[in-house]
């Protein structure tokens, strides 16, 4: 085995050193794209998707509203399976977790029947997913907790946001801008 030195470049990912921390960057690959797309001149701008909603009263209403329900529900067992997984495999890793897993929900409703054994008429639909979570809930694995909308940090990724609430959740995600120079500032 030969030692090739400090770590630049891998799997198309430029590495650049500092005294305690490493940066990641794709600079390289987004350029790529940029040229693919014959957008390598373009002028870069703060945000080009509309970040202003705008729903009216005159659409349709919802003709189902348990579909919604499911899916926030299924969406919450679908993590918890993930984490159990993580667990299972930290397990077989000799070095298994001491504490509960946060998963963070939107939907208080979805929060609250997470952690209440209690049996409602209105969760049929959902009983297999919600006693799946129940389980892992009460033995400590799992704890779900409610998270407003306005803090889902995952939205920086899937909805168009304002420049401070951007910069907002890209700190808090700690992303930060490169120490080594670059073309453009980020």
């Amino acid at each position: 085995m030969t030692d090739l030195g400090p770590l630049n470049y891998f799997l198309g990912i430029s590495v650049t050193h500092d005294s305690s921390r490493l940066f990641l960057s794709q600079k390289n690959y987004a350029i790529e794209i940029l040229d693919r797309a014959h957008m390598d001149n373009c002028n870069p701008n703060r945000s080009t998707i509309d970040t202003e909603s705008k729903l009216g009263s005159d659409g349709d209403s919802v003709s189902d509203p348990t579909l919604y329900r499911k899916a926030e529900c299924r969406g919450v067992a679908n993590d918890v399976a993930e984490t159990c997984w993580l667990h299972n495999l930290l397990r077989e890793l000799h070095t298994p977790l001491s504490f509960a897993t946060l998963v963070y929900c939107d939907n208080a409703r979805v929060v609250y029947l997470s952690c209440n054994p209690v049996q409602h008429q209105h969760t049929k639909h959902i009983e297999i997913d919600i006693h799946f979570v129940r389980d892992l809930v009460a033995v400590g694995q799992v704890r779900v907790l409610h998270v407003p909308s306005r803090y889902q940090f995952v939205d920086i990724f899937t909805k168009g946001l304002p420049s401070a609430l951007f910069e907002e959740f890209r700190f808090s995600l700690s992303a930060r801008c490169p120490t080594a120079p670059t073309t453009r500032e980020c």
